[in-house]
């Protein structure tokens, strides 16, 4: 195992890469995985220093898709599940033949136990133990099926492949429900989902939904809830356009960047409308605003992808669904009255 440790632009800790990879273990378990292992549960394995993420449900066990696969023949298949409850990590053994244990104490098989940072657990094998680092609650993931890739999401967006070339992004919307949007429009996803993304075949890990996550068009706490401003200034010939949101959470600018030009698009398009009633006003269909853009659908959806991960990593409130979508119509808008343009 590799780790190497930098800093992320977030200010919610530092960036942790962690190659997990050991010839006996099979290619799905070969991860690659890419976020703040402080913000999120994860197993450490105190004798070979392996750290395992936790998805909301983590199967424990030999079998191929374990969350955390163990090889020894003392664990069971499906040997326990480590999942989080409403407010905290529970443990339940599977009826395992060889047993779980929490700091030295056999459970009683099919009941689920609570878990605290720093338990120390073993599942059949009492020389390979696991210690519970970190007791967050699970944030969103995928893990690619191909090669084990594991990609993490930042404020319940999730992009894949990555943050840096998406294809695709997974966002909390309110009201129980998660939606992946790519070029062709959005659908509704769930927990343990398998796609296909570019060459790759993803299982999706998705928490349960919390109050205080992000909201749909329909929905309370929404962008102009959370008092959200934009402000554009804008060069003579058109072509760099600088970003400044205003938010609950104060001011971030960022210097000019190509998806700019679709936010700003959209935002004229609202002001233009401004006389029309609020749940009408600058909506743009997919084709036109691409025609407009002289962009064809995927750089398009390529573009909404990074503009919502740039929002979200900056922490600004309900910042990953400032772009509303109306799914059935393919069209978009920005989610804000608020919107001052300056040209420099």
């Amino acid at each position: 195992m590799t780790v190497d440790a930098g800093h992320g632009g977030s200010g919610r800790g530092g960036l942790i890469v962690v190659y997990l990879c050991a010839a006996p273990l099979a290619p799905l378990w070969c991860a690659l995985i890419i976020g703040s292992l402080s913000a999120m549960g994860a197993l450490r394995n105190p004798k070979t220093l392996l750290v395992l993420t936790l998805p909301a449900r983590a199967m424990v066990g030999r079998g191929p898709t374990s969350a955390v696969p163990l090889l020894d023949r003392r664990t069971s298949s499906e040997h326990a599940t480590v999942f989080w409850g409403s407010d905290g990590w529970r443990l339940r053994d599977l009826a395992s033949r060889n047993g779980t244990w929490i700091n030295g104490r056999r459970v009683e098989p099919g009941v689920d136990h609570e878990l605290s940072a720093g338990d120390e657990l073993w599942f059949g094998d009492r020389d390979n133990p696991w210690v519970l680092d970190d007791d967050a609650p699970p944030i969103a993931s995928a893990r690619s099926l191909t090669d084990g890739h594991l990609v993490l999401a930042v404020a319940d967006v999730l992009s894949l492949p990555s943050a840096e070339e998406p294809l695709a992004s997974v966002v909390y919307q309110g009201r129980g429900r998660w939606i992946l949007e790519d070029e062709q429009g959005e659908q509704a996803v769930h927990d343990h989902q398998e796609l296909r993304i570019g060459d790759q075949l993803w299982r999706l890990h998705l928490p349960e939904p919390r109050d205080d996550t992000l909201t749909s068009e329909h929905g309370p706490g929404g962008a102009d809830d959370a008092g959200m401003r934009l402000r554009f200034v804008v060069s003579r010939d058109e072509l760099n356009v600088s970003l400044t949101v205003l938010s609950a959470a104060g001011e971030r600018r960022w210097e000019p960047r190509a998806p700019h030009y679709l936010l700003l698009t959209l935002a004229r398009q609202r002001l233009a409308e401004s006389h029309l009633a609020e749940h009408e006003r600058g909506w743009l269909h997919v084709d036109r605003l691409a025609r407009m853009l002289n962009l064809n659908r995927k750089t398009l959806n390529v573009y909404i992808c990074r503009l919502r991960a740039q929002l979200a990593d900056a922490g600004v409130p309900n910042g990953a669904t400032l772009i509303q979508r109306r799914p059935l119509s393919q069209q978009l808008r920005v989610g804000v009255d608020l919107v001052e343009i300056e040209h420099g």
